[in-house]
């Protein structure tokens, strides 16, 4: 998968959930799909201020930093 690819994917998936529960964030979204797709990733930024899964809105360094290890 590219990493455009991704960040559509993950789009997609938070419009559909927030139709099952609107209280899901985007950048829970991001990183649960993150997790699947590139672990590793995830595991970098868990709990590090690159971490967006607190946040409604993923962060543009977020972005920057998951497209250069991608």
């Amino acid at each position: 998968m590219k990493y455009d690819e991704f960040q559509q994917m993950v789009s997609r998936e938070y419009e559909r959930w927030q139709k099952i529960d609107s209280t899901y964030r985007y950048g829970q979204c991001m990183f649960n799909m993150l997790a699947a797709f590139k672990g590793y990733i995830a595991e970098e930024i868990r709990a590090t201020q690159l971490d967006p899964f607190y946040k409604d809105d993923v962060p543009a360094e977020t972005w920057q930093y998951v497209y250069e290890r991608w």
